[in-house]
């Protein structure tokens, strides 16, 4: 039916388009408003890697879809991988750069899938102190939310971290937004050396554009009651990710 014809349209096992799988792809994810914007902004300044210009945010639903009409989990990774290497690959080629960047936040559904698209692919999660997101969240896109925040909060940072502990050193690494702002050159440099590229173009520029205004604005902003809600609700993982 629908599923065989899609297969007999686009994928054909003896006709795999291996050649144009992605080399070394660099995913950046985290929930909303973490930072992931500006982190992948200076990243993209590199020489080597290109910064695909907005969020792709279908990702998730493509590869939902695509298990309701592919019968096995191999032909539902070869279709996904090929039609990502087209589609992320045109811009990289557009920018004449080896390595293509993509930092959509809601991603980290599906790290699973993504990886085994592209085992070489590189994972980079930046968290941010949950308090803070709420602040963020509210003065930049007016979502004013508080249990939904918290919700969403959660439930990225549990998925990422139960991931996170599977994938080895190589794959996957995590960078605290308020490190990155506070002290780029050092937390780049390091993000840098995993990603096994050099980070010195970078640098001028990023210490041009860093500010810290941003970190501990809940302390002001938030009311005791909101701030002893988030607190109580994210304990766990604020504990582990150092936030209290």
């Amino acid at each position: 039916m629908l599923g065989n014809t899609f297969q007999r349209a686009v994928w054909n096992p003896t006709e795999s388009k291996m050649a144009n799988t992605l080399i070394r792809p660099i995913f950046v994810v985290g929930t909303g408003r973490s930072g992931t914007t500006i982190l992948a902004r200076w990243l993209g300044y590199h020489p080597g890697i290109a910064h695909f210009p907005n969020e792709t945010k279908f990702f998730p639903d493509y590869f939902k879809w695509l298990k309701t009409v592919v019968e096995t989990d191999d032909m539902v990774i070869e279709i996904a991988r090929n039609f990502l290497s087209t589609f992320l690959g045109d811009y990289l080629a557009s920018q004449n750069k080896l390595r293509i960047l993509e930092k959509t936040p809601n991603n980290v559904e599906i790290v699973g899938d993504l990886m085994r698209c592209f085992p070489d692919a590189q994972i980079i999660h930046i968290y941010r102190d949950p308090r803070d997101t709420v602040v963020s969240l509210r003065r930049e896109i007016g979502y004013n939310l508080l249990d939904d925040t918290i919700t969403r909060w959660i439930s990225y940072i549990s998925a990422v971290l139960e991931f996170g502990r599977n994938l080895p050193a190589t794959t996957f690494y995590q960078i605290k937004y308020e490190s990155l702002v506070h002290d780029p050159a050092s937390e780049l440099q390091k993000l840098f050396a995993f990603l096994k590229e050099d980070v010195s173009p970078i640098v001028p520029r990023v210490l041009q554009e860093t500010r810290t205004k941003a970190i501990g604005q809940h302390k002001t902003v938030l009311s005791d009651e909101e701030r002893i809600a988030i607190e109580q609700a994210c304990k766990k993982y604020m504990e582990e990710l150092g936030y209290v």
